[in-house]
């Protein structure tokens, strides 16, 4: 089974797919359904009842039990990011857990059509049409589709590239994810592993080519010796990650080019990375660009497997288009498709997804992102200084403005009911968080996304956390349109805790134990469990 999974690039946890645990409890659960069956029934029934399944009813190999330890069961009842999970394979041992929640609609879709596949090759076998050998034939992946996502890491060192390719492939996922909420997508396949270079380059205009993914046959062939001594030439190493883009047809009558923006997604993905706390600028690179299939490297298909070329026509102007009736989207060139400018090929307006009763779907739409600036008086209101008096200190020494703050601020600057945050994706319950996507959404438009989280101490907790996740939603959304800025600014927070704030020992009185607290010098003296 692990050959057919491997080959046909479904074995993958981190991108979404399932790990060898999760395959291996689906062939065990198949294995207690029919003890006694041999090895080709068991291939047989394996493929027919995984492709018939009714998810999300979990595979189970026993009852989940509950024990004494004060660990986090697998249980949808109590949990919402449990029932989140869209193909939950549970672990027969104490604690259960799901091994398969990184699954995603577009993996899962995958996944269904590969047990389909399966189901019926095994038909075939059985009435003698086919062979088992058919079961292991080698994935599609790079012939399946006609756009794709390129994703390169690069470094110029070797050891320090393998930690950077491997944090860049933890994020895929996500990107993933992001993807799917684009109306004009249907589908988002990663593939399940990256494609290693080494490219040695003569100058920083081909160092510029390679970190971008793209790689000219003089750099692919070119060894080490052929720069050695060389003045300017750098070695870069590289690994690409694709992703396959299913889109949407055009509908009946359409006229035009099609237009698809995915510049938010893949912008947001490369902010994630770079959050990595040991990411550097200097050494270490992240490029997202859209190519063709036609333009994938040689590096991903084995030899002689590559498509040959499409034939070309000119017109009677002379230019040169493609064979056939085309209704895809045209690229730009590659070379424009930077990370920052990822929308330059399929430029458009920004999609605008609605619900059953017409209204903007404000869980999927990006509408009115960065269309314009909002009138001076709103710009006054929202970037004006921050006083001294409004802002308060944690113990440890972190300086915030209250949350309440920030919404007289939008209201001022909008008019109440002017604004507001509308959720993009399903509460998830941690064992200790609660986190959650808002978006903020002011005069109809769309401002900002981000996640907010609150931690809790006792289930109990969890409806009060589930509100202090979206004020910290909030909060971390108005960033963008400049209110308290000065929070951020290293400076600010400085001359502001040297001016207004007093760092002191207090003892913890029940276990007499001292450290130091922060505390605005116009607030009183800490008080119990704290002695100063």
């Amino acid at each position: 089974m692990g050959s057919t999974v491997s080959g046909r690039a479904i074995y993958s946890n981190v991108n979404g797919f399932l790990g060898g645990v999760a395959w291996a409890l689906l062939v065990a659960r198949i294995c207690q359904l029919y003890p006694n069956a041999t090895a080709g029934a068991i291939v047989s029934r394996f493929f027919i009842i995984m492709y018939q399944w009714q998810w999300p009813q979990p595979v189970l190999l026993k009852q989940i039990e509950d024990g004494p330890l004060q660990v986090r069961v697998w249980n949808p009842r109590l949990y919402p990011s449990d029932r989140a999970h869209r193909m939950p394979i549970i672990t027969p041992a104490y604690p259960s857990m799901c091994s398969t929640h990184n699954v995603t609609e577009s993996t899962q879709g995958i996944m269904t059509e590969e047990f389909k596949r399966g189901a019926d090759i095994v038909d075939k076998v059985i009435v003698g049409t086919a062979q088992w050998s058919e079961l292991f034939g080698k994935h599609d992946f790079f012939h399946k589709y006609r756009y794709y996502l390129q994703i390169t890491a690069s470094t110029g060192d070797e050891d320090l590239q393998m930690k950077w390719a491997g944090t860049v492939e933890s994020r895929v996922r996500q990107l993933v994810m992001k993807l799917e909420a684009v109306d004009s997508i249907l589908r988002a396949h990663p593939f399940v592993k990256g494609f290693d270079q080494v490219s040695h380059c003569l100058n920083e205009t081909e160092v510029k080519a390679v970190v971008q993914g793209e790689i000219s046959d003089a750099v692919a062939y070119r060894k080490s010796e052929d720069i050695e001594g060389k003045e300017g030439a750098k070695t870069v190493h590289t690994t690409c990650f694709y992703i396959g883009l299913l889109i949407k047809t055009r509908p009946p009558g359409s006229v035009g080019p099609r237009r698809l923006d995915i510049s938010y997604p893949t912008i947001e993905f490369t902010k994630m990375v770079k959050m990595w706390d040991k990411y550097d600028e200097a050494t270490m690179g992240i490029c997202v660009r859209h190519i063709r299939s036609s333009g994938l490297p040689d590096n991903v298909f084995d030899h002689g497997e590559k498509p040959a070329k499409v034939a070309q026509k000119r017109t009677k102007e002379g230019a040169a288009k493609p064979a056939g009736n085309s209704t895809a989207p045209t690229p730009a060139p590659a070379s424009q498709s930077t990370t920052e400018n990822i929308n330059s090929s399929w430029d458009a307006a920004l999609p605008n997804p609605t619900s059953s009763d017409g209204a903007t779907d404000w869980s999927r739409s990006y509408h009115g992102l960065s269309t314009q600036a909002f009138p001076p008086e709103v710009a006054e209101i929202l970037m004006a200084p921050l006083e001294s008096a409004n802002v308060e200190i944690t113990p440890d020494g972190l300086i915030y403005l209250p949350e309440i703050k920030y919404r007289r601020i939008m209201n001022k600057a909008f008019g109440p009911g002017g604004w507001g945050l509308a959720p993009r994706s399903e509460t998830s319950v941690g064992p200790k968080q609660v986190s959650r996507e808002y978006a903020l959404v002011c005069h109809g438009r769309l401002v900002s996304i981000a996640r907010g989280e609150q931690e809790y101490f006792d289930p109990s907790g969890i409806p009060t956390a589930t509100e202090g996740c979206k004020s910290n939603a909030l909060m971390r959304c108005c960033k963008d349109l400049g209110i308290a800025s000065e929070l951020w600014d290293p400076r600010f927070i400085r001359e502001f805790k040297a001016k207004e704030c007093v760092e002191v020992f207090a003892e913890h009185l029940p276990t007499k134990r001292k450290k130091k607290l922060w505390r605005r010098k116009d607030q009183p003296k800490f008080g119990y469990p704290y002695q100063e």
